[in-house]
């Protein structure tokens, strides 16, 4: 990103750039705001988009390869185009080291197999920029930004219970920021109330409603979790995987405790955000680790006896919920699976 930043400042650009990664909302951003920079929206002359497989290429050759049209760039944007999760032609690979002083092509791709050829040409020729889930911090400033470019205001613990609540997915969460900001009118500051009046729950905070309903092994209230999940039509698939994600991330978590290390280091270590580890870390001290495994494995069964079409999914789901929580300190039923 900050290579992108110093190239607008200073209107010195690169022949092409590569931008990939998850987080989707950030990827379209500093396209744009790259794209505006090289040859401005109104320059349709001089602007050009491919989108989806099966481009032409050589029709995007010969367009790269003719002069602007009393411009000092031409810009071509290419989106999702395939190129890079398998082989590409040759004479692309080697037209991205031939591109025109004049021609500048974008690549915004959101997937990217970096050990091949057309993604190493535009390492060598240009710059590849990677936009994955950003930071916790990253994301309250961010959040701070928004809301006072719209003249409000919002506390950290607030903006922390706002990802917790709606997930880490930028375009989502700036969905959820203008509908917070409508909703409080003329008042200034974001609130906690705000925000659970209105924001969509993120499915997996519906999970971690679940968990902890099956660690208190409260069955009415992780039934009445499940029902809501339902009425949302969510996969059971989905929720299935989550729960067994969240099993496994509290078993890790319950495994480096006795090491003593900082927050920072277990979140890396997990590959998740810091503020679920706080979550795991006392979701762990009521969990046996033997539970543990034998939940992981449940989740396991049940997903192939879904996928395997012997259960439906919403039946599947609602069984091993009440066998998570009727076994928390026995052995797990074996008889709710067909042979």
């Amino acid at each position: 990103m900050k290579h992108i930043i110093e190239d607008i400042k200073k209107n010195i650009f690169k022949n092409v750039y590569l931008l990939t990664g998850k987080e989707a909302y950030l990827r379209l951003f500093y396209k744009n705001k790259l794209a505006d920079a090289i040859v401005p929206p109104s320059d349709t002359m001089n602007r050009s988009v491919y989108a989806g497989k099966g481009i032409d290429l050589n029709e995007l050759i010969d367009l790269a390869q003719t002069l602007p049209f009393m411009a000092e760039r031409r810009l071509i944007i290419v989106e999702d185009s395939g190129l890079f999760k398998g082989a590409a032609p040759d004479e692309m690979i080697t037209f991205l080291s031939n591109i025109p002083e004049e021609t500048v092509i974008i690549f915004n791709e959101s997937e990217v197999d970096k050990r091949l050829k057309m993604a190493k040409a535009v390492d060598k020729n240009g710059y590849i920029a990677s936009f994955d889930a950003p930071d916790d911090e990253f994301l309250k400033k961010w959040i701070a930004g928004v809301l006072q470019k719209e003249k409000k205001k919002i506390r950290e613990s607030t903006a922390t219970f706002l990802v917790e609540r709606v997930g880490n997915d930028m375009e989502n969460l700036h969905n959820e920021l203008m509908k917070l900001v409508f909703y409080i009118g003329d008042r200034e500051v974001v609130e906690k109330d705000d925000i659970a009046e209105i924001c969509s729950v993120h499915l997996g905070d519906s999970v971690f409603n679940l968990l902890d309903a099956i660690v208190a092994g409260n069955q009415k209230a992780a039934m009445v979790c499940y029902e809501e999940m339902y009425l949302q039509k969510e996969d059971p698939i989905k929720i299935l995987r989550l729960l067994s994600q969240k099993f496994e991330h509290i078993y890790q978590t319950k495994k480096l405790v006795p090491f003593h290390m900082g927050l920072k280091e277990m979140t890396d270590l997990i590959g998740t955000r810091d503020f679920l580890v706080k979550k795991y870390l006392v979701i762990s001290k009521r969990m046996e680790e033997d539970f543990l495994l034998r939940a992981i494995e449940e989740c396991a069964k049940t997903d192939y006896y879904i996928k395997s079409g012997r259960m439906e999914g919403n039946l599947a789901l609602e069984l091993i919920i009440v066998s998570l929580i009727k076994n928390r300190t026995g052995a797990f039923r074996q008889d709710r699976y067909p042979e």
